[in-house]
């Protein structure tokens, strides 16, 4: 494979500086990049595109681009979901008494839900004939307004569901609706360049303002109107005579989500530049930009009583800042603390997340969407791993480790004896141990089978790490002394010792073909080591704080490691070389794994999000499905048939990059003499 780095040796010196020091990193590092998120699990399940808040504040509801709308608690917990919609939800409203709420359908209806059981109260459609893009409720309750795709207004009567009227003077998408606070009129943003004032009891036009505008929104005593445009700007406007007061300027991308604090005091923006800001509305000045989203931040609700800001964005993610420090609260759904670890099933199916919350939830790893949640009394995960055959889920809480069956979300048992913490388990290779490192200063086999404490050895300092050997024989441990020390499992017998950090050894684990020992520390520093005898191999810097965990890819060819700091950086194993880096819109990462086919790495962080990324070091095959029996040449006797999929070549990561079609001749399939002609076949895919 190429060189993703493009460095000389001199310059990967003062690269290796760069990084440990904390400078700078220039773009051929790649250290200023994110990483290509696959699917986040962080609130909505898919990009968000509306937020709104009920009016106590004590539920948020979320939609986006999916066809369901979630209802959540202010604590970030889901209450439920509301499905119905054949197509995606682009904007919720409550009532003002908060026991509705209004969907806005791109399947061309506005639905309207009893908040307090989720029952479908009415459905309205017919009048718009396209997208309904926006919708809003008249302060008093009994009116609705929606904004279409089409371009039309149109108004609604609450309390049966009639239509009002229509109005049809843009000619573009009406993308926001806002009533004034005395109702008396109804603003429009459109992208057709103009901002709308209707008298709402007749429908008459009052005003037009001209400007690349996308948004709308009141300020709380009417006199003012906010717009957010395509210029990357806000803007606050007189409604009297049209007047601009003020221009926000700050974003590098478009406006596409305007909120307005309760007194008046603050604006909230959000914008395609993957970022929210506050503003001081008084004088347009910035008081804070938030960022650390890995997509267009599409949406902004303040609290009612204007304490905090809700976020949806295009990376799938719910969150809730303070104001006006813009401080991180929490997210929303998901887990609601530091995710610790995360693990893959051996087949990749699914993702395991272990958390401070008291739960471990269970992903789909293809698209993130929930499997189960396992949770027994439980205020801490520390880590959860899987069997080496998938059928039991290990994780350690407490001084306790539960044994889970992932596929019916039931509890096994529960192995008792450690005295504290229990920092890190590992399964045998053939799954019939356990082992478990302790604050106690233990270390513990247990037989998986039944659950029977083996075998207790004694240590000297905290086992933070334990792995087994790829023959399990041998266990190895780091320690919070720096040592990391090997034990026969047959007898428990110390076999080596190796120490060479200088501080908490949090990692230790075997390359996949067992020949290699890693161990990662807070000195900095990831060191290989020879599995046989404990020589060193090399090591590895590049982190500026502590390593607290890595993952060797499926083949064993490359590293991924996060450290203290804000950093994930994938290692070329065969020389040190850190090949990619990433310190963008990852926040503190706490575990990251590969996936089993290596296609993609995950993390989990102290945001408490769950995240699939791209592997971009990860190159496949192209396969082929052949169209005829292919003929044997010099001997080969395995060439494929009719029907068959044979892989050709490497280098591919997208299906696009292939070929359609294959004609020629390839090597014989079993690694034997000869090959394989009259091969023509057309693209399967890339794999």
């Amino acid at each position: 494979m190429r060189d993703a780095t493009g460095l000389s040796a001199l310059e990967y010196r003062f690269f290796i500086l760069a990084l440990v020091l904390g400078f700078p990193i220039g773009p051929r590092a790649a250290g200023q990049e994110r990483p290509r998120v696959v699917w986040t699990v962080a609130g909505q399940s898919a990009p968000v595109y509306d937020v709104a808040f009920s009016p106590d504040g004590h539920l948020l509801a979320s939609c986006g681009h999916s066809f369901d709308v979630k209802i959540w608690r202010a604590d970030g917990s889901l209450v439920r979901t509301l499905s119905g919609h054949s197509s995606y939800v682009n904007a919720v409203a409550f009532s003002p008494d908060g026991t509705l709420l209004a969907t806005a359908g791109d399947d061309t209806t506005i639905g309207v839900w009893r908040v307090s059981n989720g029952r479908r109260v009415l459905s309205l459609e017919k009048e718009h004939w396209s997208g309904v893009l926006a919708v809003a409720f008249s302060p008093d309750g009994r009116t609705m307004a929606s904004g279409g795709d089409e371009g039309w207004i149109n108004f609604w009567r609450v309390s049966d569901g009639s239509h009002i009227r229509t109005i049809k003077e843009h000619n573009r998408s009406v993308a926001s609706v806002a009533f004034s606070p005395d109702g008396t009129l109804l603003a429009s943003a459109s992208y057709d360049g103009t901002a709308k004032l209707w008298r709402v009891d007749d429908g008459s036009l009052t005003r037009t303002i001209v400007d690349v505008v996308g948004q709308v929104e009141f300020l709380p005593g009417g006199e003012s109107l906010l717009t957010g445009g395509r210029d990357d700007t806000a803007k606050l406007w007189r409604v009297s005579d049209g007047e601009l007061l003020r221009t926000f300027t700050g974003h590098t991308d478009y406006v596409v989500a305007l909120s307005v604090s309760p007194d008046g005091q603050y604006l909230a923006t959000g914008s395609y530049d993957d970022t929210a800001k506050l503003w001081r509305v008084s004088d347009g000045s910035e008081l804070r930009t938030l960022s650390g989203f890995g997509s267009d931040v599409g949406a902004v609700a303040f609290t009612p009583d204007g304490t905090a800001l809700a976020t949806g964005s295009g990376d799938q993610s719910l969150k809730l800042f303070s104001v006006p420090e813009g401080e991180f609260i929490r997210p929303f759904g998901a887990h609601t603390d530091n995710v610790n670890c995360v693990s893959y099933s051996p087949g990749g199916e699914v993702l395991a997340s272990a958390s401070g919350d008291g739960t471990i939830r269970l992903w789909r790893a293809a698209d993130g969407a929930p499997i189960r949640t396992l949770s027994q009394d439980a205020n801490y995960y520390n880590e959860a791993v899987f069997s080496p055959d998938g059928s039991i889920l290990a994780a350690s809480r407490g001084g306790w480790i539960q044994l889970w069956s992932p596929s019916e979300g039931v509890l096994i048992r529960t192995l008792t004896g450690h005295r504290h913490d229990v920092n890190s388990v590992a399964f045998s290779r053939d799954g019939e141990l356990l082992a478990s490192g302790s604050h106690d200063r233990t270390i513990k086999f247990w037989r998986v089978s039944d659950g029977q404490e083996v075998r207790s050895i004694n240590t000297v300092a905290d086992a933070q790490s334990v792995a087994f050997s790829a023959d399990g024989g041998v266990l190895a441990a780091g320690f919070d002394d720096g040592k990391i020390h090997l034990w026969r499992v047959g007898d428990g017998e110390l076999v080596r010792t190796i120490s060479r950090h200088t501080d908490d050894v949090h990692v230790v684990l075997y390359s996949p073909d067992g020949k290699t020992l890693l161990s990662a520390s807070s000195d900095r520093t990831i060191r290989l080591w020879d599995a046989m005898d404990g020589s060193p191999i090399r090591t590895l810097v590049g982190h500026a704080s502590g390593v607290g965990d890595v993952a060797f890819s499926p083949d064993g060819d490359w590293l991924i490691s996060k450290g203290g700091e804000p950093r994930i950086i994938l290692w070329r194993v065969s020389d040190g070389w850190p090949v990619q880096v990433y310190e963008r819109d990852i926040g503190h990462v706490s575990s990251v794994r590969f996936s089993p086919d290596g296609r993609t790495f995950a993390f989990g962080n102290s945001e408490a999000s769950v995240v699939v990324a791209e592997n971009p070091l990860w190159f496949g095959a192209c396969r082929y499905e052949l169209k005829r029996n292919s003929r044997p040449r010099h001997g080969c006797g395995a060439c494929p048939l009719a029907g068959d999929v044979v892989s050709v070549g490497i280098g591919c990561q997208k299906r696009r990059e292939c070929d359609r079609r294959i004609s020629g001749v390839i090597d014989c399939p079993d690694g034997g003499p000869g090959s394989c002609r009259k091969i023509k076949g057309k693209l399967e895919g890339c794999g």
